[in-house]
């Protein structure tokens, strides 16, 4: 019996493939041979059932929550509710399945905890961000450009700022005799989600310029500066996430690479860079709806 997926011999009479773990059709050939080509006809047993259900996020808003009605609602212990009482603001809860999401949200607003449901795909394509190239602020107002064209930003014009550290790490190790002496450099991220666009706007300040009567400047302190002077709502709880890495996003067509990284990429050895944009992305996308929602109540 051979497996569709990875092409290996199953060699144990069993639905399942010991390599990869893929459903083996019954009655499948048992010679061992490659699978047929992608593009053959499938057989009925090929052809691939429903996808999964539509999925929802479940966010929590825990700001002046009993920590008391924590432990049970959340499955939490009782150290954790009192930190997450604490600390407030929204949660990730869980992303289910939309009639197992919107049951546990009414069994959270029954114990009298608020929380939030959110289409899944809807939020993540909000965490396609569109991208900044570089800009200036005037005092009052952000002119950034990027390439679809130059976006003017006032205070007013702003829903919610999100911005947090970015942790890079460098491929892993190939063999155990070689030790990892230096880390790479962090990074940092600002989302400034606008109130008639779902994308936010990303802004890199390694990559952000600046102009030339500012090449002496630390482009994250200024940047910051103008946050600050926005005057949005900032949200900063990421940097308080543990970090879940994956492999380094390819640069935008168009977008400026710092030298850093262009200077990282021709020297490093092969392999594939790790960070946790990905995950900053789709904090962003959710905290960003949580805000959009919160406005229209």
């Amino acid at each position: 019996m051979t497996c569709p997926r990875c092409g290996r011999p199953a060699a144990v009479a069993r639905r399942q493939c010991l390599y990869c773990g893929a459903e083996v059709a019954a009655g499948a050939p048992r010679d061992g041979k490659a699978p047929p080509r992608q593009d053959a006809p499938a057989s009925p047993a090929a052809i691939p059932g429903p996808g999964p259900p539509e999925r929802l996020l479940v966010v929590v808003a825990l700001d002046g929550v009993d920590p008391e009605r924590l432990p049970g609602a959340l499955g939490i212990s009782p150290y954790e509710a009192r930190q997450c009482a604490k600390g407030g603001g929204y949660h990730l809860q869980r992303v289910a399945a939309a009639a197992d999401a919107e049951a546990y949200r009414e069994r959270l607003a029954a114990q009298g905890i608020t929380a939030f449901t959110f289409d899944e795909t809807t939020v993540r394509a909000a965490a396609d961000p569109e991208l900044a190239q570089g800009g200036r602020f005037d005092g009052h107002a952000l002119t950034v450009r990027t390439p679809a064209g130059a976006i003017d930003i006032a205070g007013d014009d702003l829903l919610l700022v999100v911005k947090g550290p970015i942790t890079r790490e460098p491929p892993p190790m190939e063999s155990l005799r070689w030790s990892r002496t230096a880390t790479l450099e962090p990074g940092f991220r600002f989302h400034l989600h606008r109130i008639d666009r779902p994308r936010p706007l990303e802004i890199d300040p390694a990559a952000f310029d600046l102009g030339a009567n500012r090449a002496g400047f630390s482009s994250l302190l200024e940047i910051a500066g103008w946050v600050a002077a926005l005057a949005a709502p900032v949200d900063d709880g990421f940097r308080r996430v543990s970090p879940a890495l994956a492999p380094i996003a390819p640069a935008a067509v168009g977008a400026p690479v710092p030298l850093q990284d262009a200077l990282r990429a021709a020297t490093a050895r092969p392999g594939v860079t790790l960070d946790n944009i990905a995950q900053f992305r789709f904090y962003s996308a959710w905290r960003g709806a949580v805000e959009r929602r919160v406005r229209r109540r």
